[in-house]
């Protein structure tokens, strides 16, 4: 990673941005580097270039996923990457996103945008939202959806398994 990392090789500039990317990784797990939540968050930062679409978007959901755990939360900056990395495809950052503005968490609390991002990220397969959804269909006394939300969501599972 690091070979890569400071190559001049345009062949291998495009691949900077994984590079950085699985080094946080590495470096967050203490995998063949020393475990640091610092380094992790600086190398990952690098990796989600500023929300640029080009760059790891796997660096930005995991820089929104970062700044949601307790040892190191700040919700407002999960909040942003969470959005630049829905923005660039993230289907884990909708699902999330749309839970942040279910509960009003880094954000002001925005039902319809919940819904919404919860919505999308439950028709593109996100289990997360699609349980958050029956969650929130239930809580609302919403059974008729409730229970339409459940059995889709079991039925796509055993379409899954028997594939």
């Amino acid at each position: 990673m690091n070979r890569i990392i400071n190559s001049d090789d345009t062949r291998a500039r495009r691949l900077k941005f994984a590079a950085f990317y699985n080094l946080g990784r590495a470096s967050f797990e203490g995998f063949g580097l020393q475990q640091s939540d610092k380094e992790a968050e600086r190398l990952w930062l690098i990796a989600a270039d500023d929300g640029n679409p080009k760059a790891s978007v796997k660096a930005q959901t995991i820089l929104g996923l970062f700044y949601c755990r307790p040892e190191s939360q700040d919700l407002q900056k999960a909040f942003f990457w969470h959005s630049e990395a829905c923005g660039n495809g993230s289907l884990e950052s909708q699902g999330v996103l749309g839970l942040l503005y279910l509960t009003g968490h880094g954000i002001r609390k925005d039902k319809y945008s919940a819904w919404v991002c919860l919505k999308e990220a439950s028709s593109r397969g996100n289990v997360y939202a699609q349980g958050h959804l029956v969650a929130d269909f239930y809580s609302r006394k919403l059974y008729h959806s409730t229970v339409e939300l459940a059995q889709r969501i079991i039925q796509s599972l055993f379409v899954g398994i028997s594939s």
